[in-house]
């Protein structure tokens, strides 16, 4: 047996798969598309709905586990608690995976990796390649045209002293 109790919530993909239907109908045609994805099943050991014995959630890889119990797959994640040996043995196996992972983690900072990924992005836009300048490194022609405009503008509003002039208040006439 391979079964392991939730101690959080997760989303595990289970047999039988837990599936999403869209349905889009085409307003000309009036013909239906439908799509079918796989999805994670989202399991709450907090929820009284979602637990398959009373107060807890258990789950086991195929054919591994008891009728009741919810089958998913792929490995074990940290927060799963192993309930026999073949169980421990696995999670055991993957606490190595999950130490290097928390490892990388954690050296790496939330911050860090978000520049990362923007920088893998913008590589990704210019086709694989850096992008050879920055794009405000040199002022284009267009922004030295709209100094130009605010300036002329800018000596239109100010009077024949320098200092912009007053504007008068509109008179009310009844």
């Amino acid at each position: 047996m391979a079964r392991w109790k939730l101690n959080g919530k997760h989303y595990l993909r289970t047999i039988p798969p837990t599936e999403y239907e869209y349905k889009e109908t085409n307003e000309d045609t009036g013909r239906q598309a439908r799509k079918v994805f796989e999805v994670p099943l989202e399991l709450d050991p907090n929820s009284p709905r979602d637990c398959n014995y009373p107060g807890e959630i258990i789950v086991c890889h195929e054919g591994k586990g008891e009728r009741r119990d919810i089958t998913f797959r792929g490995p074990p994640s940290p927060e799963m608690e192993p309930l026999d040996a073949e169980a421990e043995a696995i999670t055991a196996e993957m606490q190595q995976a999950w130490g290097k992972q928390f490892m990388e983690d954690s050296l790496e900072s939330s911050s860090d990796r978000l520049v990362r990924e923007l920088a893998d992005t913008m590589t990704q836009a210019f086709g694989g390649q850096k992008p050879s300048q920055s794009p405000i490194a040199e002022p284009s022609s267009e922004l030295e045209a709209l100094k130009r405009q605010v300036a002329e503008l800018t000596a239109l509003l100010k009077g024949p002293t320098g200092e912009p002039e007053p504007i008068e208040a509109p008179v009310r006439r009844r």
